[in-house]
């Protein structure tokens, strides 16, 4: 997670919801044996406790077209699915959260 900005989310196909200051995260994952056990509610938890203390109230991901699991979970936690971005030449969807 960072609060400098993702090039990337300078364009997209669709909008999003905010303008300004965000925090991109751009990983996560979970060895096979954590998968399943309510971890990445954890994680967003953390994530946005972060954002609050730094004054960030929008959190903004991206995950491949392909990946239904991902998409899943970052709907599962209140992101919204605001797109289409390219990263490194292909398509991902683009999916923000607002704090406030």
């Amino acid at each position: 997670m960072d609060f400098e900005g993702e090039p990337a989310y300078e364009e997209i196909e669709g909008s999003w919801r905010t303008d300004g200051t965000y925090a991109a995260v751009h990983r996560m994952a979970f060895e096979e044996e954590f998968r399943g056990k309510g971890l990445t509610e954890t994680v967003f938890h953390e994530i946005e406790k972060l954002c609050r203390e730094n004054g960030i109230l929008t959190v903004r991901m991206d995950t491949g077209l392909e990946n239904k699991r991902m998409q899943h979970v970052l709907e599962k936690n209140g992101f919204i699915k605001c797109g289409i971005v390219r990263y490194e030449g292909s398509k991902r969807l683009a999916y923000d959260k607002l704090l406030g």
